[in-house]
């Protein structure tokens, strides 16, 4: 295969767009797998291989549709097959990828994301055309908030409060006293759900647009018997007038480049922060520049999430900025200072993480 920027031969890039095809299938029949619990079913058993009568039996499934899709992912040699028992397992050294909660289980969740945008390909096709819709409603997105709940869980689990939020000087101090944080696109509110329960002294208030996801946080809440998290269903443009000056930390996660008019809701957040309050924004690490991501592994995969979901949904509304997931540092950086932030620190995570506060000639203004 020729390097990057080298010229390719017409065979090389046959034998390269056929590894590219085979790749988006195989994550398919993953993804599937990881849907229905069939992998589970298979790590739960890996002491003893199975039949695919056997697969099927213990998951209430029809055989025939079991044994096709343990046809793919043993020809992806994903799962072992004995040729001559017919039994399959998955090997001993791939449990772990396969196990829910690793550390090595993400990049199976992120196959998820393969029939995920697929479901908006044709809206997507009417969307592109000049006379065509602006972008897609939210609705159409339902199945966003699964899957980033899904991939950033592990984060929110075993690095948010551990090594996320003692990185902020004295952030940690300040939850432990007791202090307010608002969590603006919370989703089904793992990351305060995480804090409520370790700070019991502070407040934590999280919104999201999704009607569903906040009642699924409402529900979680509950269930914890924790008093001092609440959920609402707002949009971030309009909050609450009482909220003024309320908030000593506000959270943004993986949300500023799909909202339509994030300018409104800073402005909006300006106004509920308390004025040495401090505000975090994660990020995609990415360049403003195309020409740079497309150099740097994953950056087709930055734009294929893009085009599909993060700036159809973003555009959805006349007027919108259309950010887009990689609309990278340097634009970034201006933006939150020109909407009256002055940025800290920006710290890769992997992610870019503007740690900000209110500028003084915002404060001045207020």
């Amino acid at each position: 295969m020729a390097k990057f920027g080298e010229e390719e031969t017409a065979g090389q890039f046959s034998n390269r767009l056929s590894g590219i095809v085979e790749g988006g299938l195989t994550s398919l029949s993953i993804a599937f797998g990881v849907k229905t619990g069939l992998f589970d079913i298979l790590v739960e058993h890996h002491h003893t291989p199975m039949t695919s009568q056997e697969l099927a039996d213990a998951g209430g499934f029809k055989e025939r549709y079991v044994r096709e899709w343990l046809g793919a992912v043993a020809g992806a040699r994903i799962v072992h097959l004995d040729p001559v028992t017919e039994r399959y397992h998955i090997p001993a050294q791939l449990l772990d990828v396969f196990k829910k909660g690793t550390p090595q289980n993400h990049l199976v969740l992120a196959t998820k994301a393969v029939p995920f945008l697929s479901e908006v390909f044709n809206d997507m096709r009417e969307v592109v055309k000049k006379e065509g819709p602006l972008g897609l409603p939210f609705s159409k997105a339902k199945s966003f908030t699964e899957f980033e709940d899904d991939f950033s869980r592990l984060w929110y689990e075993n690095e948010f409060r551990q090594e996320f939020i003692p990185s902020i000087p004295s952030l940690h101090t300040k939850l432990d006293k007791g202090i307010s944080m608002l969590d603006v696109g919370c989703g089904h509110g793992a990351g305060i759900l995480n804090l409520a329960e370790h700070y019991p002294r502070s407040r934590f208030v999280g919104i999201e647009i999704g009607e569903d996801s906040v009642k699924s946080a409402r529900d979680l809440a509950n269930v914890k018997n924790l008093t001092n998290v609440e959920f609402h269903c707002i949009d971030a443009t309009t909050l609450p007038k009482d909220w003024a000056n309320t908030f000593d930390y506000v959270f943004f996660h993986n949300v500023i480049h799909d909202l339509a008019r994030p300018d409104l809701v800073l402005k909006e957040v300006k106004e509920v922060m308390k004025p040495e309050a401090l505000m975090s924004v994660l990020e995609i690490n990415a360049s403003s520049k195309q020409a740079n991501n497309i150099d740097s592994q994953g950056g087709s995969e930055l734009y294929t999430f893009s085009l599909f979901h993060c700036l159809p949904v973003s555009c959805n509304t006349p007027g919108s900025l259309g950010l887009g997931t990689a609309w990278g540092k340097e634009a970034a950086t201006e933006f939150f200072k020109e909407q009256g932030f002055t940025i800290k620190s920006i710290t890769e995570l992997p992610k870019l993480h503007f740690l900000c506060t209110v500028s003084t000639e915002s404060l001045k203004g207020q």
